[in-house]
């Protein structure tokens, strides 16, 4: 179970909990956390400036290298990389060192900044906007890790909340400085929305590298150099997408274009799946080869505030996989004309659900697709007690209650029945878990806990009676 939540639907004492937490972790003192807030502030406002502070300052810049059909590119460029190495940075400070992951980042976005500083023309300053946005993901990502590590999970959403403003901050900042320094400072031009980085970042290593210790329970997963660096997957990143919903959620997916205008294909894993699992990138791949584009999405994560959630819904899902077709139709290799859906378990379900309401489908792929789920009598009124603590407690602000899919013996403490045998199970769920820190070829990046909340969601789940509307 996650921190917020109990190892058991038995609430321990406080004492209990209060000799556990001192046994295991060690925090920082006020004079130390503070200051490392202070540079992590400073990091993140650094990276989030950096995405506002050039919207006033492209005509300027436009206009001095004569790049008209450029100006897309300039502030674009950055967005691009930021998006696609986000889950890459996810795996550094999972796999390495958190300390020196994050400087590792600070350092590419220093760079970054840099090359813009000096670029002598468009181009250098388009590759430029990239690096910056590689570095600014990882510093974005490193932050809620290192607080994370650093901050009591009392107190992490707040800490998260100040971080997360920065960006609110950086909004109002940046274009003005843009604008400031382009047109009205005479001794300035557009450069220095790239010099200002150097220096506020100059001052946040120094703290980092002086004040912060490294947690001791911040241990980087024990498996060789070859493997963890598998796991960045720096090849996908290429391949990963992020849009909006309809209901303005981010998701993030993964494509693999055909070579020729042709079909497309919405695809997504089972109960808790990510879209590296299961064998799908694989079938993706088989659809592509067969001239069918292929959009692959996780069945949870969806994408909210800066950070993700492993949270089922499944009418939600219903309406990704539709707003994932909309973003496939777009694409240039797809025949908006044969579009179709194709889901495994859970996924098999609602791509069915939602084909029985997109007129848009001209085919659905179930693949083993759960109706309905069963669950433990005895255990339910349990569980729907601690979900209805559950909401009370984030009705005062605290975090979602977590519980493990399956534990060690292949048990879910919800009695939830998966429809798997134990030993199947067992290997799934070890294919990435924090607990167990184990790992198998399943899935690199799969995470063994799911939100209370998702049981219940399932609980009231009947999609029988929305697949009687296929045609």
């Amino acid at each position: 179970l996650s921190s917020n939540t109990p190892s058991s639907f038995k609430k321990p004492s406080k004492q209990a909990k209060s000799d556990i937490m001192s046994d295991t972790v060690t925090y920082p003192g006020p004079a130390q956390l503070a200051l490392t807030m202070f540079a992590l502030f400073m990091g993140m406002f650094t990276a989030n400036l950096d995405s506002t502070i050039l919207a006033t300052a492209i005509p300027k810049i436009t206009e001095e290298f004569r790049s008209l059909s450029d100006i897309g590119w300039h502030g674009s460029s950055g967005f691009l990389t930021f998006a696609a190495f986000q889950t890459s940075w996810g795996k550094v400070f999972k796999n390495f060192h958190l300390k020196w992951s994050y400087l590792f980042a600070l350092f590419i976005f220093e760079l970054g900044s840099l090359i813009c500083v000096l670029a002598p023309n468009s181009a250098a300053l388009i590759a430029g906007r990239s690096v910056t946005g590689v570095g600014g993901a990882g510093l974005c990502t490193g932050t809620f890790a290192v607080i994370g590590y650093t901050v009591r999970p009392e107190r992490q959403p707040a800490f998260m909340g100040v971080m997360g403003a920065t960006y609110a901050l950086a909004s109002f900042v940046g274009p003005i400085d843009g604008g400031t320094f382009s047109e009205y400072v005479s001794y300035a031009t557009w450069r220095w929305c790239f010099w200002v980085n150097l220096p506020i970042g100059a001052v946040a290593a120094i703290i980092i590298v002086v004040f912060f210790g490294n947690p001791s329970h911040a241990k980087p997963i024990d498996v060789p150099w070859r493997e963890k660096n598998m796991h960045l997957d720096l090849s996908g990143c290429a391949l990963d997408v992020e849009f909006k919903t309809a209901d303005g959620v981010t998701l993030r997916g993964r494509t693999f274009p055909a070579t020729e205008q042709g079909p497309g294909v919405v695809m997504c894993p089972g109960f808790n799946g990510v879209k590296e699992m299961v064998g799908l990138p694989s079938l993706a791949e088989a659809f592509q080869q067969a001239g069918i584009t292929a959009l692959t999405l996780p069945s949870v994560d969806r994408i909210e505030r800066w950070r993700t959630r492993k949270d089922i819904d499944p009418l939600k899902q219903v309406a990704d996989f539709s707003d994932a077709m909309t973003f496939l139709a777009n694409h240039s290799s797809v025949d908006r004309a044969r579009l179709g859906y194709w889901g495994m378990s859970l996924a098999g379900a609602t791509a069915l659900c939602a084909a029985s309401l997109d007129t848009r489908a001209r085919f659905v792929i179930g693949f083993c697709p759960a109706g309905e789920y069963c669950y433990d009598e005895a255990k339910l009124p349990s569980v729907l007690k601690n979900a209805t603590k559950d909401r009370e407690s984030r009705v005062k602000g605290n975090a979602l209650f977590y519980v493990l899919m399956l534990n060690e013996h292949g048990d879910n403490a919800t009695g939830f029945n998966l429809g798997i045998d134990k030993e199947s199970g067992i290997r799934l769920i070890n294919a990435r878990d924090d607990s167990l820190a184990t790992h198998s070829e399943l899935a690199p990046n799969h995470l063994n806990r799911t939100t209370l909340e998702s049981y219940v969601k399932l609980l009231i789940w009947h999609p029988l009676a929305m697949w009687k509307h296929l045609h």
